[in-house]
């Protein structure tokens, strides 16, 4: 800003303007600018009306790319405005238009981005920037009804041909949701800071704003439930039986009988187990598919088919479990006379793992 000088205290203070103002209010308020600002000045009173207007970022960022000489006008009006300043309807219509014309003229640079193994870029960041990306355009269309008072525009189709996908599109709809909350409050209140605050928007224009984020909140609310419909189950992953019985524990060997692999348990129909320490004999029959192991416990047995007995002569009944058929394992325990248990899955240091059928 220009020193003050003799000239300029005769000019007076920054004048304000009313709607009993006249032309030449209007012709001495842009002298007093004009000798008092320079084309800077100017362009910084526009930025600083648009900021009162809450427009995006990338609007801030075309207008500081304006030439300032470009704004030198304009940047008095938005002064005048940004003071509570009265301008005629028409003539605010006008310096909008010429505004929003330089605007849609800057062709913002396109960053490069750098594809080096130390700036590798998320999925999750991915999503986030392409949401700031297209939110930025949607900021946009809002400025544009703003300015203009209308938009050429079809939604449905501009979510279309934007591709936006269902967790770009919760991104948007959580953005605009408390925008349009407030919206709708601030437009209702009767505070007059707040009144104040809106008085730049007709009620035809406030209605069309909030037609607007209601828009963009149903188009993104329906594309983001789109994923839920459309997104195939994931695939079980498979594991590897050694991975599955990795923590078992059991006992590998007992005189001349041997543990079998615990891997053999997995997928199995029938497992037997032998507790060396308490002589008990258990069976279990699978539910389902097959048996598996879950840290030290056989699991994916059938209950009431799954049983346990202690036995008097192991050395004369385990031989039968290793080598009998399917008929004779089927009698065996009916043929134990000690008395039936409920079999419990839990393997531990002493148990052999003595049969697997599958």
């Amino acid at each position: 800003m220009r020193r003050q000088t003799l000239d300029q205290k005769v000019l007076g203070d920054e004048p304000v303007l009313d709607e009993k103002s006249s032309v030449s209010d209007y012709i001495r308020a842009y002298n007093w600018y004009n000798y008092n600002h320079d084309n800077d000045d100017a362009k910084k009173f526009v930025i600083t009306f648009l900021k009162g207007k809450k427009v995006s970022d990338t609007i801030l960022k075309k207008v500081g790319m304006i030439e300032p000489i470009k704004l030198r006008t304009i940047g008095w009006q938005c002064r005048i405005l940004s003071n509570g300043g009265f301008i005629d309807k028409s003539d605010t219509k006008k310096m909008l238009d010429k505004l929003h014309s330089l605007i849609e003229s800057v062709v913002l640079p396109v960053q490069k981005a750098v594809d080096t193994n130390d700036n590798v870029i998320s999925i999750q960041d991915r999503i986030k920037n392409r949401a700031s990306d297209l939110i930025g355009d949607l900021e946009e269309v809002l400025d544009t009804l703003i300015l203009k008072g209308h938009i050429d525009l079809d939604l449905t189709v501009w979510f279309r041909e934007n591709n936006v996908k269902p967790q770009v599109a919760k991104l948007i709809k959580n953005y605009y949701e408390p925008i349009y909350a407030e919206c709708v409050d601030d437009f209702k209140s009767t505070d007059p800071e707040i009144k104040d605050a809106y008085k730049h928007l007709s009620k035809p224009l406030r209605k069309k704003y909030l037609g607007l984020l209601k828009e963009i909140l149903a188009l993104s609310d329906a594309q983001s439930i789109v994923i839920k419909t459309t997104r195939k189950p994931r695939k079980k992953k498979i594991k590897p039986a050694a991975v599955i019985v990795s923590k078992l524990k059991y006992k590998q060997k007992s005189g001349n009988i041997e543990s079998i692999k615990p891997t053999e348990i997995v997928d199995a129909i029938q497992v037997w187990t032998y507790n060396d320490k308490t002589k008990i004999l258990s069976v279990f029959n699978a539910l389902g598919k097959g048996l598996s192991v879950k840290g030290s416990t056989i699991i994916g047995f059938d209950e009431k088919l799954s049983v346990s007995k202690t036995l008097r002569k192991p050395d004369v009944t385990l031989p039968r479990v290793i080598e009998g058929g399917k008929v004779a394992l089927k009698k065996l325990m009916s043929e134990l006379k000690t008395k039936e248990k409920k079999a419990k899955g839990r393997i531990n240091n002493d148990t052999l793992i003595i049969r697997a059928i599958k």
